[in-house]
């Protein structure tokens, strides 16, 4: 049982030391722009990139182009995608500086206080909008700070409300002020996990669910509740930095030296490049939304280093059977389409809760809109949210914007069940954990449209949906692994073949066997798009009485890779497999370092069902 105090204050000097290795990576090239009278723009803390305007000269000079600038973007419409210098230290904490062993769960898996970031604003308004940090549903703990200062109202009309939809309001904060509430925001965090417990509803301020839910059904304390927030309410580079290297002596809206935020939810539109740097180089969990259309590409579609998410709709709130990616009317939906420079790219991941009974009923989520101050006799309902109420709606909640904080929910609280210091605080260890514990979730194959990871467009719900009975099982039994492979873990096993083998195992005939192997891009070479510098793929070899031979996921793009061995049909029941869970390198090629980095992370996940 590990202390947040003491977790806090590990990720919080890890920060400090990548901020520090990015100053010094930084220092020649502001030195150059200084003396040539360069005006930088942005020279965020925790992230390699600087923007500057420059004369032509320097621009084109062999100084501003030295080996230790990795690209340079002479026009550049969204600063956000800017990323140039090298994570060269990625996840540098060793066991030996701090240790990093396995822990358990001593309380109920909550959130702990951990700081969760939102990336996230309106960008059709100039106005900003924090979240009700006085509703203790949302959270019982505090914001601990704003990357730009929320703004302050006295009534409804001083917030300005520029997006269709999107309801804001004027609330009162635990210390009696008064800030303008942006609903998205709101509805983003409360899908976190909400504090209180509840039962459903059937209706609506207004009128009635035109579909109902279970009635009767009451839950407890929803997802992953007791977290701090912090709103990085600028939706590029700078509210990234923000959230993963807050300023040791605060700002206006924030509170000093408060730790860095490991947890991170994006519900916006495009991903930007620079998104995956923190997971490699912070040790960083981003889910990003997907987007919610049927026609268009996914807006994470070149996303690595976290979870690209979908939604599905759950037409039956406690049986999977009946979930579907979401689909509604006006050509709105889960997006699954790759974008053109990747078409090859499975994408999303996998499917958070977006939607109830298609267009009819959006998610039934806990009602957060009264005060929970004093608080209210009984227990809340959940009931058909809405952006904005009769007569101008509602508008229903829906899409990927609240499946993907559902999804970082689950994987704030399975960090917490095995321990803040255990390897699931590496985000690639985590991703294969939740990938392992999916279930398809459009009944059109195990994995994507077949029984592995493709290098093919044929995933419109990726690996399916959370499971958490899959999950809990994985963590209880410890079927999960992560290593750092140098090019000395492999063995040969023939011609133009390396492996590392992860574990043995036995498989029943009557089993089914779900795996997924997970790592990051490269940020140090990177051009339009983060590098796989190595191509690894997940293989099972099996011998014995029950279906022997070798099934292999070899994606040639991706950072993913997953399989589903199907239960062996015709077999005795008491037949089995022993399989070996191997890690190959593409064509037995030696290990590729990524700058000075000469490993590379893992996580492997596996379950039988």
């Amino acid at each position: 049982v590990t202390s947040i105090e003491e977790f806090e204050a590990w990720s919080r000097a890890h920060a400090d030391g990548q901020v520090a290795r990015i100053a010094v990576a930084k220092a020649r090239v502001l030195d150059l722009l200084a003396t040539n009278d360069a005006a930088v723009l942005e020279n965020p803390r925790g992230l390699p990139t600087i923007r500057a305007v420059v004369s032509l000269a320097l621009l084109r000079s062999h100084e501003l182009n030295a080996a230790d600038v990795i690209r340079i973007d002479e026009v550049v419409e969204a600063p956000a995608e800017l990323l140039s210098y090298a994570g060269r230290s990625s996840m540098a904490a060793s066991p030996s500086a701090g240790g990093l062993s396995g822990g358990l769960c001593g309380t109920a898996c909550d959130g702990v206080s951990l700081d969760v970031g939102l990336w996230e604003r309106d960008s059709s308004t100039l106005a900003v909008y924090g979240i009700a940090r006085q509703n203790g549903r949302i959270s019982s703990n505090t914001v601990t700070g704003y990357f730009v200062c929320p703004t302050t109202c006295t009534t409804d009309a001083n917030c300005p409300n520029n997006a269709p939809g999107l309801k804001v309001s004027c609330r009162t904060q635990a210390n009696s002020t008064r800030i303008c509430v942006q609903d998205h925001l709101t509805w983003s965090t409360a899908s976190i996990g909400m504090n209180g417990s509840y039962a459903y509803d059937t209706f609506v301020p207004g009128g009635a669910d035109p579909v109902a839910n279970t009635t009767g059904q009451s839950f407890a304390s929803t997802g992953a509740w007791y977290t701090d927030k912090r709103v990085g309410n600028d939706n590029g580079t700078p509210g990234l930095d923000f959230l993963i290297a807050p300023p040791a002596t605060g700002n206006a809206c924030s509170i000093a030296n408060a730790p860095p935020s490991i947890f991170i939810n994006r519900s916006v539109a495009q991903t930007p490049v620079v998104a995956d740097f923190p997971g490699r180089a912070f040790g960083t969990f981003l889910t990003v939304a997907s987007g919610n259309s049927n026609s268009g590409p996914v807006t994470c579609g070149s996303f690595r280093n976290g979870l690209c998410v979908g939604a599905f709709d759950y037409r039956t709130f406690d049986n999977q059977d009946t979930h579907r990616r979401m689909v509604i009317a006006g050509d709105a939906g889960s997006s699954f389409i790759n974008p053109p420079f990747l078409p090859t790219l499975e994408r999303p991941h996998l499917l958070g809760p977006g939607n109830h009974q298609f267009n009819t009923s959006g998610l039934h989520l806990p009602e957060i809109e009264v005060d929970a101050v004093p608080p209210l006799s009984g227990p809340p309902s959940m009931r058909h949210a809405a952006y904005t109420l009769p007569p101008n709606g509602p508008t229903v909640i829906a899409g990927t914007s609240f499946a993907a904080p559902t999804v970082l929910s689950v994987a704030i609280q399975a960090l917490h069940f095995e321990g803040l210091f255990s390897s699931l605080v590496f985000p690639m260890v985590n991703k294969a954990i939740l990938m392992a514990s999916t279930r398809d979730a459009n009944a059109d194959g195990a994995v994507g449209k077949s029984t592995s990871w493709s290098s093919t467009t044929d995933s419109e719900d990726g690996a399916g949906q959370i499971n958490v009975s899959f999950l809990s099982s994985i963590l209880t039994n410890n079927t999960y692994h992560f290593t750092n492979l140098a090019d000395t873990s492999f063995v040969s096993c023939g011609t133009g073949c390396r492996k590392y083998t992860v574990t043995t195992l036995t498989v029943p005939a009557a089993k089914r066997l779900r795996a997924a192997l997970a790592w990051q891009s490269c940020m140090t070479s990177e051009g339009s798009t983060p590098v796989l510098n190595n191509d690894l793929d997940l293989v099972l070899s099996c011998s014995g009485t029950a279906c022997p031979g070798v099934l292999q996921s070899n994606t040639v793009v991706s950072e993913l890779e997953m399989f589903e061995r199907q239960a062996c049909a015709g077999a005795p029941k008491t037949a089995t497999a022993t399989c070996s869970l191997e890690v190959r390198i593409k064509n037995g090629a030696p290990l590729q370092p990524c700058g000075s980095t000469t490993t590379e992370r893992i996580g492997v996940a596996w379950r039988l069902q």
